[in-house]
């Protein structure tokens, strides 16, 4: 988010939140009967967890702090993808 105040603080949050729940439960991600596991649930979640701590930085600080995001996790044979703002795809 070019111009904002803080956005490497918000971006640094972001990839702790992730990077500390992947290395905690991503371990655990099993495939089910119906061939999809708990993974798309599991970047949801970790997705909303990271959201959660920058808005709470960013009203803490009292910025406009924010960042885009790009994520994936890879399940056997399958991808999930997360894209949230204007980060270009490439």
């Amino acid at each position: 988010m070019g111009g904002h105040t803080a956005g490497e603080i918000a971006s640094e949050a972001i990839i702790n939140t992730i990077a500390k729940r992947a290395a905690k439960d991503l371990v655990n991600c099993q495939l089910a009967d119906d061939g999809i596991g708990d993974c798309p649930r599991w970047l949801r979640e970790a997705v909303e967890a990271a959201n959660a701590e920058v808005y709470a930085l960013r009203k803490s600080s009292g910025t406009d702090m924010g960042s885009t995001l790009v994520a994936a996790v890879l399940e056997s044979n399958k991808a999930y993808i997360t894209h949230i703002g204007d980060s270009a795809l490439i």
